[in-house]
């Protein structure tokens, strides 16, 4: 699926010859059927994060974290919209972190 400025390809597939061409191929406002399947790799991913935390509070490099509260700020994840958005950013740095110590190290 491609989400940048053409997605809703198949509204503006069938809309061809029903709406003029400047509604047809407006590119302003959200298309929510992008947006869900941003959602759902967003939210696969970060269970595949979520499963990797032993990995993470094992690696040496990562001391830094205080992983008891990362953990207790994800089990509120879904009661606190800000943390639903800075959360999920946050465990792909610390993978990458993770990924880079553990290839330095060799």
């Amino acid at each position: 699926m491609h989400c940048g400025k053409y997605s809703r390809s198949i509204v503006r597939e069938i809309s061809k010859d029903l709406l003029p061409e400047c509604v047809r191929w407006r590119t302003t406002g959200s298309d929510p059927v992008c947006e869900k399947w941003a959602n759902e790799v967003a939210s696969e991913c970060f269970d595949n994060l979520k499963n990797e935390m032993e990995d993470f509070r094992s690696n040496p490099a990562l001391c830094f974290i205080d992983f008891g509260l990362l953990e207790k700020d994800m089990t509120n994840m879904n009661k606190d919209e800000a943390g639903a958005r800075y959360i999920p950013g946050l465990l792909t740095r610390i993978k990458y972190l993770h990924e880079l110590t553990k290839w330095y190290r060799n």
